[in-house]
């Protein structure tokens, strides 16, 4: 029995992949690789949804119900309370991912073949998942990307927020008077809750940390370790899916250098003449744009800021090249960076437009990093601009969150609905491409129980620590 036909043995015989629809105790195993990779999926308000559709009673009692009362005399008033339901519909979800023969060829008759696939896979849809359930919008924009695939299913945490109490922060970077804002716009019946927590990025919670490291003695020395004070006695909560990348308008203090970040994490593949040139330029260098050519590959994040910047290295200085007027690094979940190292308006990077149509000749890369041509300009020192340096924070008890997935009812239990449908993942071999290629479907739902109960500061401004 040869290496392909010991592949498809496996294939036919493993437990997960014949199943189609998982039993209740995979479903169980599934939703633990879940929720293992994923920062909130385990601090929120879980819910295992039997059916499509599911409504969730609350009540919400805003006003004072007591009253003086007279000897022998009735009550003449009856408090009102909010008696509501939250929504759960469950929209549907895809993750394919091939596996090539060689990569799987080492682990057939392992006994943790299916463990390697199926945890991986499953840790991966975690993150996924928490990614939607937080930033999902319906009007996300680029739709043609891998994140905008995910984000424009349906509207997240996030997005939901908008409706509730706002604080925007206008630009300014994390101080304590921004968390103070927060917590006095959360309505006193809710401000007690023990269970409330500050969510934000972990470079917010770091710039956090940073200026509580300016002070002197036992808190300064403790957040240089890494130990933070709880902002007027609420916790922190980092949440590292909280993006600090998005574009927000300030009045900057410093001046700022052109940038441009791109839409889309690595690994980057590259195909000679289809999509294997880069065209750009800083601060409008007499010599012109510089065309970067990749050769065909794989590349991480790391990899092809080593070879941007390279690029840029070789091509002199001005005015025959670009050299030392800018570079490439990386910023939130391995997205590439291109900025100037001058500062202010006179600091701009020239990304260009796409070259011939595939297959007819060099053609950018645009698309495959994420760029979009244009041309990019720094701030001017005290005066107001863009900068993709913007986050949000979320005052809550992350109880209030709420997320649901659709899964399999055990047989003979109250919830035991006909037709439910709980996760399916299949697997099968494609011949022609020599690999092996997982798909698995889910449905789940977000909702957030009370907006009441939630501050959201929005246009917080990620400090540049250097």
């Amino acid at each position: 029995m040869d290496n392909r036909e010991l592949l498809q043995k496996m294939l036919t015989t493993n437990s997960f992949f014949t199943a189609g629809l998982l039993k209740p105790e995979q479903q169980d195993q599934f939703i633990t690789y879940v929720r293992g990779e994923a920062t909130l999926l385990r601090a929120v308000r879980f819910i295992r949804m039997s059916r499509f559709s599911m409504e969730i009673d609350k009540m919400h009692i805003g006003e004072p119900i007591t009253e003086s009362a007279a000897e022998a005399t009735g009550s003449t008033y009856d408090a009102d309370a909010a008696f509501t339901r939250v929504t759960l519909t469950a929209q549907k979800i895809r993750a394919r991912l091939p596996y090539s023969v060689e990569t799987l060829i080492g682990n057939i008759e392992g006994p943790r073949f299916e463990n390697t696939i199926i945890q991986r896979m499953s840790e991966r849809i975690g993150v996924d998942m928490e990614h939607l359930a937080l930033n999902g919008d319906t009007a996300y924009t680029p739709t043609n990307t891998p994140e905008g695939r995910l984000l424009t299913r349906q509207d997240g945490w996030a997005k939901i927020c908008e409706g509730a109490h706002i604080v925007d922060a206008g630009g300014d970077t994390i101080r304590k008077e921004i968390f103070a804002e927060a917590k006095a716009r959360m309505p006193k019946d809710f401000r007690r809750d023990p269970g409330l927590r500050f969510l934000c990025s972990q470079n917010i919670a770091d710039n956090w940390l940073t200026t509580l490291s300016d002070r002197g003695g036992e808190i300064g020395v403790g957040a240089l370790r890494g130990t933070t004070v709880k902002p007027y006695g609420v916790p922190l909560l980092e949440v590292p899916l909280i993006p600090d990348d998005q574009s927000v308008t300030v009045g900057t203090v410093a001046a700022s250098p052109g940038q441009v970040l791109g839409n889309r994490q690595g690994p980057f593949v590259i195909r000679s003449g289809i999509n294997d040139t880069l065209v750009l330029n800083f601060n409008g260098a007499a010599g012109g744009p510089i065309t970067v050519t990749f050769p065909q590959g794989t590349y991480d994040t790391v990899a092809m800021v080593q070879m941007i910047n390279a690029a840029i290295t070789a091509s002199g200085a001005p005015p025959g090249g670009i050299a030392g007027l800018g570079r490439c690094t990386t910023l939130a979940d391995g997205k590439l960076l291109l900025e100037t190292n001058t500062l202010g308006v006179g600091g701009n990077v020239l990304v260009g437009a796409d070259g011939p149509p595939p297959g007819t000749g060099p053609s950018n890369v645009n698309d495959t990093l994420g760029f979009v041509a244009g041309t990019y300009a720094g701030t001017a020192a005290g005066g107001g601009g863009t900068v993709n340096e913007g986050s949000y924070m979320l005052l809550t008890n992350p109880k209030n969150l709420i997320f649901g997935i659709l899964t399999v009812p055990r047989v003979g239990s109250p919830q035991a609905v006909a037709g439910a449908e709980g996760t399916r993942m299949y697997s099968k071999y494609d011949e022609e491409v020599d690999s092996v290629i997982v798909t698995t479907y889910n449905f789940i739902a977000m909702a957030v129980e009370n907006l009441e109960a939630v501050v959201k500061v929005k246009n917080i401004r990620r400090k540049r620590l250097y």
